[in-house]
């Protein structure tokens, strides 16, 4: 089993139950093993004037290809009420990004691992770092990065991603 690290975000539709819905989808999967999750951060939306968002990281283990996941995580978009075609940036009721893939570089048309924008997203690397302890060359790597971002304000709403509904 590979380890998997994957950013959810929610901005539309009731963000916080559009979390725990995905959550509770990744954790029924028979093929994913749910190992953590950070706590949900709040941030200001990337391009055009959105509602804000709730953020954060989960840590998996898979015994899957890449582009699986990638399908299957399309197919959660869709049913969470995402559309998939639009503008980049666009609000949505759930995001969910492939950032990190164990012993994976890939850069096609559907999919780049590392994600192309993790290095630079505090709304990322603030909660991917809660979950990425055990892994010291990974956990360096995410802590630096943070050392290096400015103007990004990112707040800990407090409450951790676990599949159950308790929050805000």
């Amino acid at each position: 089993m590979r380890s998997v690290y994957v950013a959810l975000g929610s901005n539309l539709n009731q963000p916080w139950l559009r979390l725990v819905e995905a959550v509770q989808w990744i954790r029924a999967h028979p093929q994913i093993q749910w190992v953590s999750a950070s706590k949900v951060y709040h941030n200001v939306a990337m391009g055009p004037v959105q509602p804000d968002y709730l953020n954060a990281v989960c840590h998996l283990k898979v015994e899957m290809q890449p582009m699986q996941l990638l399908d299957l995580f399309k197919s959660y978009e869709q049913r969470a009420g995402r559309m998939l075609e639009g503008p980049r940036w666009n609000a949505r009721p759930l995001d969910l990004d492939l950032i990190w893939w164990e012993g994976c570089i890939l850069n096609s048309t559907q999919l780049t691992l590392p994600h192309s924008g993790c290095w630079d997203r505090l709304f990322v690397l603030k909660p991917w770092q809660q979950v990425c302890y055990h892994d010291q060359s990974l956990s360096q790597r995410v802590s630096a990065s943070i050392a290096i971002q400015t103007n990004q304000p990112v707040l800990d709403d407090g409450y951790f991603l676990s599949g159950e509904l308790v929050g805000p």
